[in-house]
């Protein structure tokens, strides 16, 4: 009786320190392996899958509220066969999936919007709704060698309502007052505003797109601009436009405390709880490899000016990474987001990001004249390795660290600093199993979870002060949950539960997940690595 009570209390125990806990799953199909894809929870409940074949087609799946498949189709839009292009963003909007896509046709870069019946799967209606100027050669040289950004298109949903806005960066115009465009949509994808980026007083000939952000009915959109010694007198500063409905012109504030300053990266947050922008931004060092000075500005957006600011600094992340794997280790973490939360408390998240370029030279013999040339070929790959996060609340107090020692290597992405921060919103690419290689956070009743797939062993080997083994190939990965709590190299748990047997591994494809924080459920989607890589959606409720 003793031993059938101790271990019913065990059962209990367990049951109680399990924070993952699946409600459903769906039926199995073969692993999408290309093209972009992002999973939807709806507001009516329903769940979308879309996995986009730029030249194939949208294969869509739609669950009910039940957690049961409704429809499973392929949708061709008009637009055809995208030679080169990529998903600017996915999001609901008026119960139905509205999605960009960006290609370049015959040299014109253009933006197409898709929309998807919620309910059916079918499409709505698509349409083109942005075009930039053709591209020369020249053009193309200057981007290749001359430091030039390439036109693109850039899209933000707000999380508060069912309006959004896309920013046309034209970086080949002449007239410097027309190199930004912004437009306004509603939730009925109508046009609400449009007004160009108008370069202040003339005076900076380049500026390239940072961030944009909604407060209220108004989307604030954050700019880096530019002179050269050739172009006017060599000087910089960050640059805020804000547009709202009924607007045909931008109003432009030159946000003086970041003149000179060299914050070519950055990005924004509204913070509801106290009615201020954010606005993390970064100073890179040259030929620093990822390092810089990270600073965290507080705005009014009534005013934009700023009485407060913050240097983010890793300290106690770098003295943990010195204990565990010696003096000599450091950690040179690139900011790559910032969660932003309902009470006014804030998470930073920094990477440890590197690029190797490796070059081989095979010689080649033999053969009637050879003189025994040979061909060096290089190949660059990125190191994405050890995570550190700081968790600041209300008042802009460090509460916690956090250090998550890991090594992913990249086969073909390259993500740049706030790489995190700008695939919110979007579908994600599908490439040469990087897709798996990153890590989702979530908060849950107050609490914050890391997610991230990685080999067990490497749990051991942080313990003995040993550097984790690198994840090139996903065969003898699993997927891990980590609570962050007191300690500051958090606890892993599987996030599917152990494999029986020693090729019994569950991946999540983390980046296209979704988590519904009202309804306290997130949903991925399951890759079982010993079933012929079969597929199926997962709920689980925290």
């Amino acid at each position: 009786m003793r031993s059938f009570i101790t271990s019913l209390l065990l059962l209990v125990q367990m049951a109680a320190l399990a924070q993952f806990k699946e409600i459903a799953a769906g039926k199995s199909f073969q692993e999408p392996e290309d093209g972009f894809a992002r999973i939807i929870q709806m507001k009516n409940g329903y769940t979308v899958l879309a996995v986009i074949d730029l030249k194939k087609g949208i294969d869509i799946k739609i669950y009910d509220e039940k957690h049961k498949q409704k429809i499973a189709k392929n949708i061709r839009p008009k637009f055809g066969r995208v030679k080169a292009g990529q998903v600017e963003a996915m999001f609901e909007a008026k119960g139905n999936v509205v999605i960009l896509v960006n290609e370049v046709q015959e040299k014109v870069p253009v933006l197409h919007r898709l929309v998807i019946d919620g309910l059916k799967g079918n499409i709505i209606n698509e349409e083109t709704i942005g075009q930039l100027k053709k591209l020369n050669m020249g053009q193309g040289y200057a981007m290749a060698f001359g430091g030039v950004a390439p036109p693109d298109f850039y899209a933000q949903k707000d999380p508060n309502s069912d309006q959004y806005a896309v920013a046309m960066f034209n970086s080949f115009e002449s007239d410097r007052s027309k190199r930004v465009e912004l437009v306004m949509y509603d939730g009925d994808n109508k046009e609400i505003a449009r007004a160009f980026y108008k370069s202040p007083e003339e005076k900076y000939k380049y500026i390239n797109y940072m961030d944009m952000a909604f407060v209220g009915s108004t989307v604030y959109c954050l700019g880096y601009a530019r002179n050269t010694r050739a172009s006017g007198g060599k000087e910089n500063t960050v640059i805020m436009a804000e547009l709202k409905a009924g607007d045909t012109d931008v109003k432009l504030t030159e946000l003086k405390f970041t003149h000179d300053q060299d914050l070519k990266k950055g990005m924004l947050r509204y913070n509801a709880a106290n009615n201020k922008i954010m606005l993390l931004a970064f100073a890179p060092y040259k030929n620093s490899n990822g390092q810089g000075e990270l600073w965290l500005f507080h705005m009014d957006p009534l005013k934009l000016d700023t009485k407060k600011h913050d240097e983010i600094s890793p300290m106690a992340i770098q003295k943990k990474a010195s204990e565990v794997f010696g003096r000599r280790e450091k950690f040179t973490g690139t900011p790559v987001n910032m969660f932003v939360y309902k009470d006014g408390s804030y998470t930073v998240a920094l990477e440890e990001i590197r690029q190797v370029t490796h070059s081989s030279t095979p010689s080649s013999f033999g053969g009637t004249g050879n003189t025994g040339a040979s061909t060096t070929y290089s190949r660059t790959y990125t190191i994405v390795e050890h995570l550190g996060l700081m968790h600041y609340d209300a008042g802009s107090k460090l509460v916690n660290s956090w250090y998550l020692p890991k090594d992913h290597y990249m086969w073909s992405a390259h993500p740049p600093t706030f790489y995190h921060r700008q695939r919110e919103g979007r579908a994600v690419l599908l490439n040469d199993g990087d897709q798996y290689k990153t890590f989702t956070l979530v908060r849950s009743k107050g609490k914050e979870y890391v997610l991230y797939n990685d080999v067990e062993e490497n749990d051991k080997r942080i313990e003995k002060g040993k550097d984790p083994q690198q994840v090139k190939g996903l065969k003898a990965c699993d997927a891990f949950y980590f609570p962050l709590e007191k300690e500051m190299i958090p606890a892993r748990t599987f996030l599917f539960g152990e494999g029986e047997g020693r090729k019994d591994h569950r991946l999540a494809l983390l980046p296209i997940s979704d988590f519904n924080e009202d309804q306290n459920i997130f949903v991925t989607l399951r890759l079982d690595i010993h079933q012929a890589k079969q597929v199926h959606l997962v709920w689980m409720e925290l």
